[in-house]
């Protein structure tokens, strides 16, 4: 059961139409859809207005600089670095893009790692600092 989108009355049978007001059926036209495989990858695909048939459209990918731009800023600014990573990593997983959530993934790996690595080489380095100073201070 649905309501009529110029009248506001009931409609009984959706392909009709409202016999009321005498406003034909909401058919909707579709502008996009995704096709998805059985291996995990899909496809979109896109109407042209001009034209009456759908076309498959590109995936938007990240350029290969930026990657290396964003891993080696991860790897090499240490904690901030490796926390601004975690963050874009996890705008990047919430794009609709596959390849944008597939990087996403990796960048969440690697800054997850190098903020570890910072993090332990803090300690070690604090301990180390208090052996040292224990040792040198008789």
């Amino acid at each position: 059961m649905s309501y009529c989108s110029k009248c506001g009355r009931k409609i009984e049978d959706e392909t009709t139409g409202c016999y009321h007001c005498g406003k034909e059926a909401n058919r909707d036209e579709i502008e996009s859809f995704i096709v998805e495989s059985e291996d995990g990858t899909s496809q979109r695909f896109e109407s042209r207005r001009s034209e009456k048939e759908f076309i498959p459209v590109e995936d938007h990918h990240l350029h290969i600089g930026i990657k290396i731009l964003l891993i080696l800023a991860t790897v090499f600014m240490a904690g901030v670095g490796s926390v601004v990573g975690l963050i874009i990593a996890v705008i990047l997983l919430k794009s609709p893009f596959e390849e944008y959530a597939k990087f996403g993934k990796t960048l969440i790996i690697i800054s997850c790692v190098t903020l570890g690595m910072w993090f332990l080489c803090c300690l070690l380095g604090g301990a180390f600092t208090v052996v040292t100073n224990m040792i040198f201070s008789f």
